[in-house]
């Protein structure tokens, strides 16, 4: 059997199983869970590891790794963990963002007095605003580990995106493989104007930080086989399969053998699969492992904003919604951006993590870009967070 052919299909027919038009959204906020009186995270042995045991009973059954609870899930929110505990909570599918606001006042409701008998509160912003790294223990998950191990090898930055940044993504569905070639080809060359938009990082490392966008400075310097822009993905035709055949030659950091992680590093994904078909699970697993700038999965994820309040997290949403579900919208952005290629989306990266939105990019000015999209959507009441 050629079980290269037979998993890259099974990675299509994943993507294709997935595809809706049901234009639902997902928000994932992180959040630093930080102490009143330092300002320096609250660990996650002893701290965030008991707000999780006192919330499991209002959230259902938790998930627990080697023993330890790493997560709890109501219907319409999974509360989890990162690698230096920040607290995600993750929000959808949901058809309105009304209600993404709903069930995040409900998760505050909860948590806040657990909170305050740790002395503890909620912090939104794209980089840890006092602890540094080396001082941020990661949580006992052999997933973690492995990735930490493996990022000491490549780029420059990739500890700080696990131990020290925060994000805010947004989930949007996908109708068919055509309307993912839009989507995904929009969402990535509009990527930097929406890290841009929602920079909220003032502190790096505990010291002022001079230039912008600082998580995107940290994800060009993470994994280039894994992170930032997908390779060709401005090519014309670049579809599922193509997605499915970066994923498949990348390198895979970890295996999984009947529930437990094995470091295998630059092994690429397609040698642990040379002898054998991929299923459901381990097709979900590999995509796990990669954090494109736009993921992916049975739906597309945008990853560039930074973490953020809900009001600014939730005006957001509706931006995300007014440009990728509202078809002349999208149409525009798309017949406009038609010659923009992978290099030019790395250039405005540069040129905005140097100038702000005093750059230039794409023949424009990157206040033309933001203005033109507030104009477009209607959400004219978000304010950038920078």
């Amino acid at each position: 059997m050629d079980f290269r052919t037979y998993n890259l299909s099974a990675m299509v027919e994943y993507f294709t199983a997935g595809c809706k038009n049901d234009e639902l959204l997902g928000l994932e906020l992180e959040h630093f869970v930080v102490r009143h009186d330092t300002g320096l995270s609250l660990p996650y042995e002893g701290g965030v590891e008991e707000i999780l045991k006192r919330l499991q009973p209002v959230y259902g059954e938790p998930t627990i790794v080697n023993g330890r609870i790493i997560g709890i899930m109501r219907e319409g929110a999974y509360i989890t963990i990162e690698p230096a505990a920040q607290l995600e909570v993750s929000i959808g599918p949901c058809k309105e963002v009304s209600d993404i606001g709903r069930i995040y006042k409900e998760f505050t409701d909860k948590i806040a007095p657990i909170l305050d008998e740790f002395g503890c509160g909620l912090v939104c912003t794209g980089y840890h605003p006092k602890s540094k790294i080396d001082t941020l223990p990661t949580i006992p998950k052999p997933r973690y580990d492995a990735m930490y191990k493996y990022f000491a090898t490549v780029g420059t930055h990739g500890r700080n995106m696990m131990k020290g940044s925060a994000a805010t993504q947004i989930s949007i569905d996908i109708a068919n493989e055509g309307d993912f070639k839009k989507k995904f080809r929009v969402a990535n060359i509009l990527s930097p104007i929406f890290s841009l938009m929602c920079d909220n990082t003032k502190v790096f490392e505990g010291e002022p930080y001079q230039k912008h966008m600082a998580r995107t400075h940290i994800w060009n310097n993470v994994d280039p086989d894994r992170a930032m822009i997908v390779k060709n993905a401005l090519d014309k035709d670049f579809g599922f399969l193509d997605y499915a055949k970066w994923v498949y030659d990348s390198p895979a950091i970890i295996a999984m053998d009947n529930g437990e992680v094995s470091y295998v590093g630059k092994t690429p994904v397609s040698a642990l699969f040379e002898n054998r078909k991929m299923d459901t699970a381990d097709i979900e697993q590999v995509l796990s492992m990669m954090f494109p700038d736009v993921c992916l999965k049975n739906h597309l994820e945008i990853r560039m904003a930074d973490s953020m309040p809900i009001e600014n997290a939730l005006a957001y949403t509706a931006l995300i919604k007014g440009i990728f579900y509202d078809s002349a919208n999208l149409d525009m952005l798309y017949e406009r951006t038609l010659d923009i290629k992978n290099q030019d989306v790395a250039h405005a990266k540069v040129e905005l993590i140097e100038k702000g939105k005093s750059g230039f990019i794409y023949g424009k000015s990157a206040v033309h870009w933001i203005d033109e999209m507030f104009k477009r959507t209607g959400v004219d009441k978000f304010e950038t967070v920078e």
